[in-house]
């Protein structure tokens, strides 16, 4: 039924795009008279939209490398009648010429050879710059701008060249400082320590920035640039009076003979005045554009997108990389297709407000959070978090995508009930690869109605698949290996590690849901971990499982039909023995509201302990019983077994004809009403008695 499903969707946006409408060309080299035909094209994409281009439209975009930023106004000819179903209608589409190779860049290239940088005199450093001093430049041209990225080129590349800047986004310096405060210390963005954001009371002036020259000028300056800022707060805000540009190269090269492109557009795709507000704006089709360098900002709070979908758009085979934050916005019955969201600042792609409707297939995210956000609050690969004073429910399908080197969570489910979900699963995440992610692979918190089915989880850090106070999730045929306690800059203690972990919130979550006016959440009940294979993961458990909260009551979780094995860990550090399977049993200590005690089996961490109500644990004994017992029932028909993959060491999961996973699992066709169901690699399910376990069904 799900992959079914994708073909249409495909086929509605392919088939309704630039239908019974105009064409328009646009060429950014031509010279001549503009008109927008193809002998005498637009020269900019804007242009051609400002001239009145509308869904229904197609615009055919030639070679060449665009530094502009592109806005599809608020217009009644842009709206969707419902917000709440997908547009039918017709969409404007924006298009790559045949053959053409279209890079849209939201920065400018400073001059070169203009003898506009030179060495750096301030009160923090050497009024003369000494030989062997750091060599830090300023700039002494026009700044419009806080220069959030900053890209150097190699002496006599062409970042113009279309053929050149699809493939070389050049070198990124690290930005220091708090770029204007917009920036607060809550976000916990991964600056220098020392890095002012700068006073702000009434009245005051305002010169952010020495510490970060000081900074610049020690040992880990090099490669780093600063975009510095002074004025005064009038009102309660600030008023920038100059801007400077500071910059030390790694190699302390003359940057006047460089090729160097600055960040300029806060966005490079807007649509409407403002999505959150007219989040029914939209209906377009963008194919086979490149995308580049923007200059968002930090607003309010929220997560600044340089890209946009709108309301029921399709952006299909195009890459938005290097973008300061976020790469790609998308909102209500958006479709993403075969496109690569990479090396962005914050995210690779989010949904911060319209969630419902959406299709994710084919992409590829991946090294996205350059610049450091903290993990806990909003970065990684893709995050989703629906717009509660509108509706608090997510409606995701993400298919047959690579998720993998991300700074944070591979993928993020924030808080949504989804009460009036029209399928049994709200969100689908199938046939994905999610990998090597800095914290958690996938994440889900306070949400429910979720199906993880057929993906490797492959080496993300802490928890492979973490499941937060979510209700009605199956996780179920997944490869989940090498899950990383710790790695990196991201630390946590070891005994809070697992391949697959479903976890009930503390009971201090009664506060923060009454604060929200009673929106209910789910406290880890009537959650399926099935059919999966859980092994080699690095962690304090294989599978770890929170059950029986007195808050909240039982967890009516099943864990069953999996192959669980730890696999030897000589380089283990925790603090306590590691066990294929564990348990933590909640209760109140006096008012904190803190976890009780936690129950290990097949480990002899707690060892002489009683589960209340269930059988002692003998000390010494690998207590696989008492989780097989009455008092929780997990894992009767699972395998503590190695799983027999191919070849694990160069990443092959595939099962070798001897696998005791192979034919052991439950049908899950049968179980879920799926129709026909293929794995990861497109073998069709099952190829023998019943289902294989795991990602990988063993080819017949």
């Amino acid at each position: 039924m799900f992959r079914s499903v994708l073909p249409l969707v495909v086929a509605f946006l392919t088939a309704t795009g630039g239908l019974a409408g105009n064409v328009y060309h646009v060429d950014g080299s031509f010279t001549g008279a503009q008109a927008g035909t193809a002998a005498q094209p637009w020269k900019t994409i804007q242009r051609a939209i400002q001239a009145g281009a509308v869904p229904g439209d197609t615009l055919i975009i030639r070679s060449g490398v665009y530094r502009e930023g592109i806005f599809i106004p608020t217009s009644p000819l842009f709206k969707s009648p419902n917000p709440d179903l997908r547009n039918d209608g017709p969409k404007l589409t924006l298009q790559s010429a045949e053959g053409a190779t279209v890079v849209i860049k939201g920065s400018d290239l400073l001059a070169r050879n203009a003898g506009l940088w030179v060495r750096a005199e301030a009160p923090e450093l050497p009024a003369s710059p000494a030989a062997g001093s750091p060599r830090i430049w300023r700039y002494t041209g026009v700044l419009n701008v806080n220069v959030q990225q900053l890209f150097v080129h190699a002496e006599g590349e062409n970042p113009d060249n279309p053929a050149f800047a699809v493939s070389n986004p050049g070198t990124p310096l690290t930005k220091l400082g708090y770029p204007t405060g917009y920036f607060g210390n809550w976000v916990g963005k991964c600056d220098p320590p020392d890095m002012p954001v700068g006073e702000t009371s009434p009245g005051s002036r305002w010169d952010a920035g020495i510490t970060s020259l000081q900074y610049m000028a020690g040992a880990r300056g090099l490669g780093t640039f600063y975009c510095r800022e002074a004025g005064h707060v009038e009102g309660g805000r600030v008023v920038v009076e100059r801007r400077t540009l500071f910059l030390r190269l790694k190699d302390g090269a003359d940057p006047n003979r460089l090729p160097i492109e600055i960040s300029a557009r806060p966005t490079v795709l807007r649509v409407a005045d403002d999505s959150w507000a007219t989040r029914d704006h939209g209906n377009l089709i963008v194919r086979g554009l490149h995308f580049r360098h923007s200059n968002s900002m930090w607003s309010g709070g929220t997560v600044s997108s340089a890209m946009e979908t709108g309301h029921s758009s399709l952006f299909d085979g195009c890459t938005i990389e290097w973008m300061d934050c976020v790469g790609l916005g998308i909102w209500d019955h958006g479709t993403v297709q075969n496109c690569v969201l990479s090396h962005n600042g914050n995210s690779g792609l989010s949904a911060g407000g319209g969630c419902h409707g959406i299709l994710v297939s084919g992409c590829r995210v991946n090294e996205n959070n350059t610049r450091h956000f903290n993990p806990a609050f909003h970065c990684g690969g893709m995050k989703f978090i629906p717009n509660l004073s509108l509706h608090d429910r997510m409606e995701i399908t993400i298919d047959g995508c690579e998720v993998s080197g991300n700074d944070g969570p591979g993928i993020w489910f924030d808080t949504a009930s989804e009460l009036t979900s029209p399928s049994p699963f709200a969100k689908v995440v199938r046939n994905c690869v999610i990998r090597d992610n800095t914290t958690y692979g996938i994440m889900g918190e306070a949400t429910r109605n979720t199906l993880i089915l057929g993906n490797l989880i492959d080496g993300n850090t802490r928890y492979g698949i973490y499941a937060d106070a979510c209700s009605d999730w199956w996780i179920v045929g997944n490869t989940v290996v090498n899950t990383r306690a710790r790695t990196g800059p991201r630390q946590f203690t070891d005994d809070e590690s697992a391949g697959i972990s479903m976890h009930a919130f503390r009971p201090t979550i009664e506060r923060e849901r009454n604060a929200l006016g009673g929106r209910a959440y789910w406290p880890a009940a009537r959650n399926r971990v099935l059919n999966n294979i859980v092994a080699f993961n690095h962690t304090q458990q294989q599978i770890r499982i929170f059950h029986d909260d007195p808050f909240f009551g039982a967890s009516d979780t099943r864990c069953d039909y999996n192959c669980i094995w730890m696999g030897p860990d000589p380089g283990w550090k925790g603090p306590f023995p590691r066990g294929n399977v564990g348990l933590v049993h909640m209760h109140r200590e006096g008012n904190a509201g803190t976890g009780g005690p936690i129950f290990l089996f097949d480990s002899p961490r707690e060892a002489g302990r009683k589960l209340p109500g269930g059988p002692e644990c003998p000390p010494g004994a690998a207590c696989a019983g008492s989780w097989h017992s009455g008092v929780v029932a997990l894992d009767v028909h699972s395998i503590i077994a190695d799983p027999g993959f191919l070849s694990p060491a160069t990443g092959d999961y595939h099962l070798k004809p001897e696998s005791p996973a192979i034919d052991h699992g439950l049908d899950l066709d049968l179980l879920l009403g799926l129709g026909s169901t293929s794995d990861l690699y497109g073998t069709p399910r099952p190829q023998g008695l019943g289902w294989d376990l795991g990602a990988a069904e063993f080819r017949r």
